[in-house]
């Protein structure tokens, strides 16, 4: 079985929910990016894919700014579960190859939030999401990025195990985790312009989630240092806003 039929297969069928929920930060993250973009005051009738929807974490978020929005996933149940929460009034596409069911130019913004780094293919996934944006319309991206202490612990755990699958929230053991850091999420936008970074948990990049780390200076280095140049590349996760050329 080739590797994106396994991904595909453990994503589908084996997954467990734990790995699909979103950490609140990533949600402050969306949230100010977006009133960012609401100076744009058409933008309340922008059309919204939320790709890799899983249970439907950002839909509460995007439902506060959009209301045409499309949720994708590879998994029916996690759709069937997020549409009883999250309502009819968003539209939900399953997910069964690797080319998007979607014309050219359909939306104004993709949101992409902690997905790519279970792709087999990164560079034809973004290619794809390139090709469904509108002509100066905006892509939402965040990933893991190991350019960090824990990026070196995944790199020898990768090399026991023999392939890319490791992840510091212990979830994805059969699955896929690569190997993102900032450098390679912002080589793959050759065709957007970065308007906007961020990093975000430090605790799980120089910590190692470690608990003796107290409560009040975990919730601290979560999110504030991220805004700092170059310290914003040494998180556990990297957030990118850009737009199409």
């Amino acid at each position: 079985m080739s590797e994106i039929n396994e991904v595909l297969l453990y994503y589908r069928k084996k997954a467990g929910f734990a790995e699909q929920l979103s950490e609140n930060f990533q949600q402050e993250v969306i949230k100010e990016w977006l009133n960012y973009l609401s100076k744009d005051q058409l933008m309340k009738k922008w059309k919204v894919l939320d790709f890799g929807s899983g249970l439907g974490c950002n839909l509460k978020t995007l439902k506060n700014f959009f209301t045409h929005i499309v949720a994708t996933d590879i998994n029916t149940t996690a759709l069937e579960i997020s549409k009883k929460k999250y309502g009819n009034n968003i539209f939900y596409v399953l997910l069964k190859k690797e080319k998007l069911p979607f014309k050219d130019k359909t939306f104004d913004l993709v949101l992409a939030n902690e997905v790519l780094e279970h792709v087999p293919d990164q560079r034809k996934t973004i290619k794809e999401i390139e090709r469904i944006i509108k002509d100066s319309g905006y892509l939402l991206l965040s990933c893991p990025n190991y350019f960090n202490l824990t990026g070196v612990v995944k790199k020898f755990k990768d090399f026991k195990k023999t392939r890319p699958m490791w992840g510091p929230w212990g979830g994805h053991e059969g699955g896929l985790e690569k190997f993102t850091t900032w450098y390679s999420m912002e080589k793959m936008l050759k065709n957007f312009q970065i308007i906007l970074r961020r990093g975000a948990d430090y605790h799980k990049a120089w910590f190692y989630n470690n608990p003796m780390v107290p409560v009040r200076l975990r919730k601290y280095i979560l999110l504030w240092p991220g805004k700092l140049p170059f310290i914003n590349k040494l998180g556990m996760n990297y957030f990118i806003l850009s737009k199409k050329k």
